[in-house]
């Protein structure tokens, strides 16, 4: 089943966003490039080789001021940071990822929007191309196809992490120079940038794809020209690698099995070494079982069961940003509710004030009226003292 996390969905959109997938091997740096671009914390970044990328994370970069949009995409650009063809120390195969990839894919290309490049990393710190890197290299060119090479940006990352002439070295002899692992890719049109882990240089890289003209990848292309999973240049190449795999694990279960039965008959000298023998049986079974499933399930995907999970798909991702929406409208009303009551608070408390200051006025007045009350009394008395005196003279 297809996941997609972080904030940029994009189920619903009516005008395409500037779509940019990132690939590359596990501890390449996929995850923490998307992030250091969005600030998207709903991205997860391992800190180590384990992968942390199990399922297709979508963000959004939010400060696009620096990046020259075409008039004709919406004002966004949409980062995909996707799992890597090596992550085996998940319970996901290659077959497995690549339905998820080409679900994705596909759902995008319903909705009638290209993506403008893929960003591939290559960690600089490894001495050598691995059997995986060269297999999940094979497999990006199959999905991409050689004529939309222009749209691909081959990325060095780690140089943080190397001395510069040691980089330098590796990156002119096993990688870019003649016979190198990407000089073919870069003859039909793909470019090279380093990235040192800065922000700046993440937006450099972006900033070159968004000047290319968007397109679909290979993988769209045959998928809509009516061929199932299993016959695209992609379905083919890992479903070749499952089934050699498969024979492989298959002679290893059968070796297994004989160490277990000679395990059991020295049953008493090796109680230790048979639970780990059965465990290690077990964990094969498991893993043959869930690529015997896999293999089975990408054999089979036909292009009806594919626009099923496309619409699948899309119906979850509308149903989360309804409820997304629900959520932020409750927000918002219970904001209001608490902005009104304040609001009436604060008129009780100036009409008491008020109340208070006017009663206090009265109770001022009063007192000043009778101050003035007892002041002609008071002249009285004197003026008949006056009389008397004068009687008295007289």
């Amino acid at each position: 089943m297809v996941q997609v996390t972080g904030t940029g969905s994009l189920s619903e959109r009516t005008e395409p966003p500037i779509l940019i997938a990132v690939m590359g091997m596990t501890g390449a740096g996929k995850s923490t490039f998307v992030k250091k671009l969005t600030g998207d914390d709903a991205i997860k970044v391992g800190d180590s080789l384990k992968s942390c990328t199990q399922t297709i994370q979508s963000a959004k970069i939010l400060d696009i001021s620096e990046y020259d949009i075409p008039s004709s995409h919406s004002p966004q650009i949409q980062l995909i940071d996707t799992p890597g063809f090596d992550d085996h120390d998940t319970t996901k195969s290659d077959a497995d990822i690549l339905l998820d990839l080409t679900t994705w894919l596909g759902m995008q290309y319903k909705q009638g929007f290209k993506l403008s490049g893929v960003v591939y990393l290559h960690c600089i710190t490894e001495n050598r191309m691995r059997g995986t890197a060269a297999r999940n290299l094979d497999m990006l060119t199959k999905l991409v196809g050689e004529e939309n090479m222009k749209n691909l940006v081959l990325v060095t990352t780690r140089w943080e992490n190397i001395e510069f002439s040691v980089g330098e070295n590796r990156l002119n002899g096993s990688l870019l120079g003649f016979g190198g692992f990407w000089h073919t890719l870069l003859q039909h049109g793909a470019s090279h940038e380093r990235y040192d882990g800065s922000l700046e240089r993440a937006k450099g890289i972006i900033k070159t794809i968004v000047r290319q003209s968007p397109t679909f990848l290979r993988i769209q292309k045959e998928l809509a020209s009516g061929l199932d999973l299993k016959d695209t240049a992609a379905g083919k190449t890992v479903i070749s690698k499952m089934m050699l795999e498969a024979d492989a694990r298959a002679r290893e279960l059968k070796e297994l099995k004989l160490q277990l039965k000679i395990a059991i008959r020295n049953m008493d000298k090796v109680v230790a070494d048979l639970a780990e023998e059965k465990k290690k049986y077990q964990q094969f079974v498991e893993q043959h079982q869930r690529d015997q499933a896999a293999l089975e399930k990408a054999q089979q995907c036909t292009q009806d069961e594919l626009n099923k999970r496309i619409n699948d798909l899309q119906k979850r991702l509308q149903a989360q940003e309804e409820k997304q929406r629900l959520l932020e409208e409750q927000n918002s009303k219970k904001q209001n509710a608490k902005e009104e009551n304040s609001t009436e608070q604060n008129s009780k408390k100036q009409k008491s004030k008020k109340k208070q200051k006017s009663k206090e006025q009265n109770s001022d007045e009063q007192n000043s009226k009778k101050q003035e009350s007892k002041k002609p009394e008071s002249n009285e008395e004197n003026s008949n003292e006056q009389n008397t005196g004068w009687c008295r003279i007289m």
